[in-house]
Order: structure tokens, then C-alpha cells, then sequence
């Protein structure tokens, strides 16, 4: 029997209960986005600054109200670089996380071994954006691309070489899917260009000593010109290493290496003179709203983070899930944002235009030349 003392209490307690029911039925589900990339290891910076670059803009999109009210959530897991992470990783978060959508991966080992295993596929999660230009990775139904190709960047650096007379080159390259990819998109170029490769050289991205041999076999050759396939650290560590036995001429990488960090590892007298093709607009650039909207928002959000061409890609990349999102919305599932992508047609971000379709998930194509001058700033 319930006194008048306990029947207050359940009163009280289905008080509490209903409130909170109340209070979980008026605060809306989180749009969750879902990356698995380098946090940790090889190369972490990239894969932190991604991660900024989404953080900060759907840091303003929640700060305006969300998408139809929903705020979205960005859960992001460590893979360390290592393909058989990205793809555990990524399993596990999309068992626990059920995310909407991905975005913001790194690495052409690490998407084609989530191709192979068919996660995307098994679970119909679209990926917007993967930090490779490799064509291997073209094919996949379920990734978008905002980052042109190894293909076009080598073009685009072999056409300089050649119209600054440098036809006797070599180049140095990862020894893994991304490097491999990067040499046949080299090789091609320099046939384009009547380029005459002295020395293809590999490297060990875990041993410091095949990046010794290979510079003292490329100074050895004596190229006008030396074209980067390479990440990370490896990259400034080789530039060093060839500068110090003597090569005066010009280098030239791919955008997957950061003048930031190589300036902060050689100095501005190692950096100096280093090219590098970029396939977003130019970081300093004032006329491009694209980038002034990055440098606002990275000053609100993040004071203090430098800025960098790997933070802007985030930030590109999340501007396309946002949008897709929108579209997809009340209530999308991963099927109707993936079909939001589909059909995305031609999206202004801000004078830099990406452009999908059902048959086309290469969404740009821009390429640009920096350079690093003697006070190591990165001049367009």
C-alpha cells in the first residue's frame, strides 16, 4: 500500500522522468560526421589540420542554429597513418557512431584498403574528401573528391620545368601506393614534356637511410631540376640532405607537402627556392572569399592555429558535407546525402567551384605554382 509519504516521492520521481523526457524530446539529434585520419605519427600534422578545417566551420554553422536545427557532431579517430587502422577504425566508427556522412580522410594506401574491404560500400556512407591525388582512388561510387589528381599537379610542375629550360631531371618518390601512383603520373608528364629522367629513386618512410641513399644517388646525377612524390617529414629530411651535398637547382613537390614545415625544419635558407603545386586557392590570397571566410573563421574559432593549405582543405571539405546536408535534410539518412552529392551539379564556395555528378566525383581540377622566397613566405 502506498502511504501519502511514498506516493509524494512517485509523484516527485515521475516528475523527474517526465522533465526529462521532455528535455531529451527538445534537444535536437546531432548530424554526426565521421574521420578517420593521422592524429598521431607520420606526418600528424596533416591529418590535425584537416581536422581543424572541418572543426572551425561547423563550429560557425552550429554558432548559427545548425542545419534545420540540428547541430552537427564531428567524431574523429586516430589511424596513425596505417591502412589497416583507417579500415578497423572506420568499421568501429560507423558501428558506434552512425555517422551521416565522412569526410577528411588522408592517404592512397589507406582509401584503397577501404575500397578493397568495401566498407563504404557495405555501410552507403559517402566520404567527401581523401588527401591524395591518386587516380586509383577515382573509381569508388561512394568518394568525393575536392583535390585534383597527381596527374594534373606533375603537369602542371613539368610544364615549369620545361619552360625554365630543365629538361635533365629525377625524382624522388614514397615507396608505396602513393608514391607509385605519383611516378606513373610523372612519367607521364615528362614524356608530354620531353623531359630526360636521369634517376627515379625510392624511399622507406621508416628507414632514414634510404632517404640518405637516394639523395647522394640524385646529387650524383646531377639533374637540373628534382620533383618530389613524398610526405612528411621524409620530404624536408631529403631536401636537407641534398642541399647539404651540394644541389643548387630547383625542387619541385607535390601539395601533399607543407611549406610551413619546411621552413620550420630547414630554415628559411634551406626552404628558399623550393616550389610547390597547390590545389586550392592561394593561402594569402585577399580576392577570393573563399579564403577570406577560412582566415575569419580560423581567427574566431581557433586564435592562434596557423594557417595552412591542409586547413583549408578541411575547410573546403566540410563546406561540401554542410551542403549537403542541407539538401539531404529534415531528416537525411546516408543514402539521401549521398544522393545530395550525386547531384550536387556546380557549388560555389566562394570563386572556387567544385562540381559533381552521378558520373563525375572529381570535383575540381585547379592547380597552382607557390614558391618559398628568401624570408620564407610562400609567394603565388
Amino acid at each position: 500500500m502506498l502511504t501519502t509519504g511514498s506516493l509524494a516521492c512517485v509523484t516527485a520521481l515521475l516528475g523527474i522522468f517526465g522533465t526529462a523526457a521532455s528535455y531529451a524530446e527538445a534537444v535536437p539529434l546531432p548530424l554526426v560526421v565521421g574521420q578517420v585520419v593521422s592524429l598521431s605519427q607520420n606526418g600528424a600534422d596533416i591529418g590535425q589540420a584537416l581536422h581543424l578545417g572541418l572543426q572551425i566551420y561547423f563550429d560557425h554553422i552550429n554558432a548559427s542554429g545548425g542545419i534545420g536545427g540540428r547541430p552537427i557532431k564531428l567524431v574523429t579517430r586516430d589511424d596513425q597513418y596505417d591502412p589497416a587502422q583507417t579500415v578497423s577504425q572506420t568499421r568501429d566508427l560507423l558501428q558506434t557512431e552512425h555517422p551521416h556522412i565522412l569526410a577528411g580522410f588522408r592517404g592512397t594506401a589507406n582509401a584503397l584498403a577501404l575500397i578493397n574491404a568495401r566498407v563504404l560500400e557495405n555501410s552507403g556512407t559517402p566520404l567527401v574528401g581523401v588527401f591524395s591525388g591518386a587516380v586509383e582512388i577515382r573509381a569508388s561510387s561512394l568518394i568525393y573528391h575536392t583535390r585534383t589528381t597527381f596527374k594534373e599537379e606533375l603537369k602542371a610542375l613539368a610544364r615549369t620545368s620545361l619552360d625554365l629550360g630543365q629538361t635533365r631531371v629525377a625524382v624522388f618518390y614514397q615507396d608505396d601506393a602513393f608514391g607509385k601512383s605519383g611516378l606513373k603520373a610523372f612519367e607521364e608528364a615528362a614524356i608530354t614534356y620531353g623531359l630526360d629522367v636521369l634517376v627515379k629513386t625510392p624511399y622507406d618512410r621508416s628507414a632514414e637511410q634510404s632517404v640518405l641513399a637516394a639523395a647522394a644517388k640524385i646529387n650524383a646525377a646531377q639533374p637540373q631540376a628534382v620533383f618530389l612524390i613524398s610526405v612528411a617529414d621524409p620530404t624536408y629530411a631529403f631536401i636537407k640532405v641534398l642541399r647539404t651535398g651540394g644541389y643548387t637547382s630547383s625542387i619541385y613537390s607535390l601539395s601533399v607537402a607543407s611549406p610551413e614545415r619546411a621552413v620550420e625544419v630547414l630554415g628559411k635558407d634551406g626552404a628558399r627556392g623550393v616550389a610547390f603545386s597547390q590545389v586550392f586557392p592561394y593561402l594569402y590570397a585577399q580576392g577570393s572569399p573563399l579564403v577570406n571566410e577560412y582566415h575569419l573563421l580560423l581567427a574566431r574559432y581557433a586564435p592562434g592555429a596557423a594557417r595552412s593549405y591542409f586547413a583549408l582543405e578541411g575547410f573546403v571539405n566540410a563546406k561540401i558535407v554542410v551542403e549537403a546536408l542541407r539538401r539531404a535534410s529534415p531528416a537525411p539518412t546516408s543514402a539521401h546525402v549521398n544522393a545530395a552529392l550525386r547531384n550536387l551539379g556546380s557549388f560555389d564556395l566562394g570563386k572556387f567551384i567544385i562540381q559533381f555528378s552521378p558520373e563525375n566525383h572529381q570535383g575540381s581540377t585547379f592547380t597552382d605554382l607557390t614558391v618559398l622566397d628568401r624570408a620564407g613566405r610562400l609567394r603565388h
